[in-house]
């Protein structure tokens, strides 16, 4: 009896000892929890704050950017001998309803009327051609691309109007001889008017055609997604040229939902 009692004592303090054991354990395994939960959420912070000022700091750069492609527009325009009341702001708008139908942003459409207006054409002449070069840089784009070079298409119209249309060859640009002939003997609108003619012979409608793939569905959301946060980055919304509002309001950009609804119905 005495050995019975003696082994049941030992049970009952190896029990005891288990259960502080697992007691203890029990707490470690608690603070361990409450440890991982306080640095995951520390960490969630962190990334948050690194989101937002990665965010802020993209904001900034796509308002400096959209801001000094607007400038740049407007002093082209302010030193062409035949500019319009209203040729800024007409080209303004121009590039952003380009941009809702092609693959290209407004900063770089504005940044290539400025360059236009620097070989001296009015807002009018860059209007017309401006879309013929988005054509152009549309279908020659290389495969997986959206559009080639816009800057150096540009330069090529720019020294064609002054320089004839021989230059245009390099760009695959076909014309007939009467055409080349009546370009050269033509002068201002009605050389613009040649030329688009003959720029719409070999390109057009390619730019709106790559913005109706679902590529350029994409690239349409990028640019909205760009603008809403051109907005967030200006300190000032409103470009002091000529009192004119060069940006858009934050409702309006907001119509980029439109364009995840469309690209969703693709998928």
């Amino acid at each position: 009896m005495a050995q019975n009692k003696q082994e049941l004592q030992v049970v009952l303090s190896l029990k005891d000892q288990m259960t502080s054991s697992l007691k203890g354990a029990k707490n470690e395994l608690s603070n361990f929890e409450k440890t991982i939960s306080t640095v995951g959420k520390a960490l969630v912070g962190a990334f948050a704050i690194s989101k937002i000022a990665s965010f802020a700091q993209e904001s900034l750069k796509a308002a400096s950017d959209q801001q000094l492609a607007n400038e740049k527009l407007a002093s082209a325009i302010s030193n062409v001998m035949g500019a319009r009341d209203g040729d800024y702001e007409a080209l303004i708008k121009q590039a952003s309803a380009l941009q809702s139908v092609t693959a290209i942003a407004d900063e770089e459409i504005t940044n290539n009327q400025a360059l236009l207006a620097t070989f001296q054409l009015n807002g009018q002449a860059i209007q017309e051609l401006i879309p013929r070069i988005l054509d152009m840089g549309a279908a020659n784009a290389k495969t997986g691309e959206l559009t080639a070079d816009l800057h150096g298409a540009t330069l090529a119209i720019g020294k064609a109007m002054t320089s004839g249309v021989g230059i245009l060859s390099r760009y695959g640009v076909a014309m007939t001889d009467a055409q080349r002939e009546a370009f050269d003997l033509a002068n201002g609108q009605d050389k613009v008017r040649i030329l688009t003619e003959i720029l719409d012979d070999n390109f057009k409608g390619a730019a709106e055609t790559v913005g109706k793939t679902f590529a350029g569905r994409v690239e349409q959301l990028r640019n909205s997604l760009g603008d809403l946060k051109e907005d967030i980055g200006f300190a000032k919304g409103v470009n002091t040229y000529k009192g004119c509002i060069t940006y858009k309001p934050v409702a309006e950009d907001l119509g980029m939902m439109d364009k995840f609804r469309e690209l969703k119905e693709l998928l």
